[in-house]
């Protein structure tokens, strides 16, 4: 595995030790915002297709539906319905799904809302059904303004909203004698802003969490990924290694350790620089990854030496690896350097041992193969097995 963030070591550590798949919406939409909004958004969007069924059967069977409401439940129930599958088979398309959804519901609502309010206006009287319906459903467009859009965007919308409702009730108010009628306008008027000033308020809270979760993600990113690189790094590999090995030990899996560093690499910063030098690791670990199991995992031990924890492979397996591995970096071609050779240790996990007799065995092994010539794999796998060496 090559990326070394800590979500894709997290996922290496959950998938390959515990057996389980989870699904890391990050590599997605990138925030916890968008985490969220992926995850709910499509059981929301299913959720209230079926309501909208319902609602317009037992209008149709109550004779109560309205003629907006008989445009408007079939537009919603398609545009919820699509919306729900089509974030199900494309996560991107998640910001035009909300806004689509969102503007369908509202439109729908301002349709409904000014049709009774012409009526009202018109001949005096109009559906109680219609209007108790309206006033259960339209503060849900300040709702969603605020969980689904910034909270400058949701308080724009939402006031859009507001002045739509407003506008006739502010009408209604000139010409309206009824003292009831008239206290009714007067409290939707003054009732609108506080849930907006409400949400606003929730609004502004969802933001700062959000925004020190992504800090303190980050943070923890920096804590456990290589900078220059973007492999993890020696203390997230230190952690890996304690897990991996007493997942192994109490399970029996073989585990099996490589590493490697590049030859001659003090000559490469001496005759072209370091920046030079930096483009060469960076180079080598994004190949390397490229050819690694979904159960390896690369890191950077720290200089030029690189660490792959090789799970589920044994021994003879992974010095099969190695030499592959060896041969495919040995054939790349650097822009000034030329080519670029690496020497390789590789060992076995023995059951019970700790991590420090472990990667020793490893860098003894990557020694060895400096020590014979470079550009090699060597191997050391205690007394349980005889040592290797591949040319």
């Amino acid at each position: 595995m090559s990326d070394g963030s800590l979500n894709a070591i997290d996922e290496w550590l959950t998938c390959n030790l515990y057996g389980k798949e989870e699904t890391f919406w990050s590599s997605i939409s990138g925030t916890s915002s968008g985490n969220f909004r992926l995850k709910v958004l499509p059981v929301i969007l299913a959720i209230s297709a079926v309501v909208i069924a319902v609602m317009w059967y037992q209008e149709e069977h109550l004779g109560l539906i309205s003629m907006a409401d008989r445009i408007g439940y079939p537009v919603l129930l398609l545009v919820t319905g699509a919306g729900a599958v089509l974030l199900r088979v494309r996560p991107k398309s998640l910001h035009a799904v909300m806004a689509t959804v969102f503007l369908a519901y509202v439109v729908h609502l301002l349709a409904v809302y000014y049709a009774e309010m012409a009526v009202r206006m018109s001949s005096g009287s109009s559906s109680n059904y219609e209007l108790t319906i309206l006033a259960l459903w339209l503060p849900l467009g300040y709702v969603g303004s605020f969980v689904f859009f910034s909270p400058r965007s949701a308080v724009r919308t939402s006031l859009a909203i507001y002045a739509a409702i407003a506008l006739p009730q502010l009408v209604l108010l000139g010409v309206e004698t009824d003292m009831v009628l008239r206290q009714v306008a007067i409290a939707i008027l003054i009732s609108q802003p506080v849930y907006i000033a409400a949400l606003w308020g929730v609004g502004l809270l969802k933001a700062h969490a959000s925004g020190i979760h992504d800090v303190a993600k980050n943070m923890s990113k920096a804590a456990t990924v290589d900078s220059l690189t973007g492999v993890a790094n020696r203390r997230a590999m230190v952690t890996v290694l304690e897990k991996v090995t007493e997942a192994v030990s109490e399970g029996g899996r073989p585990l099996a350790l490589v590493m490697f560093d590049v030859d001659y690499f003090k000559r490469i910063n001496d005759n072209f620089g370091h920046g030079v030098g930096d483009e060469v690791l960076v180079r080598l670990a994004r190949e390397c990854g490229a050819h690694l199991r979904s159960t390896d995992l690369l890191g950077r031990w720290g200089g030029e030496e690189f660490m792959i924890v090789s799970l589920g492979q044994t021994g003879v397996q992974a010095l099969q690896m190695a030499e592959r591995l060896r041969a495919e970096l040995e054939n790349m071609v650097f822009p000034r350097v030329g080519t670029v050779t690496v020497s390789i240790g590789v060992t076995s996990y023995i059951a019970g041992e700790g991590i420090d007799a472990f990667v020793k065995r490893a860098d003894d092994a990557l020694y060895q193969a400096k020590a014979s010539g470079r550009n090699r794999v060597e191997s050391r796998f205690g007394d349980a097995v005889a040592d290797g060496v591949l040319p």
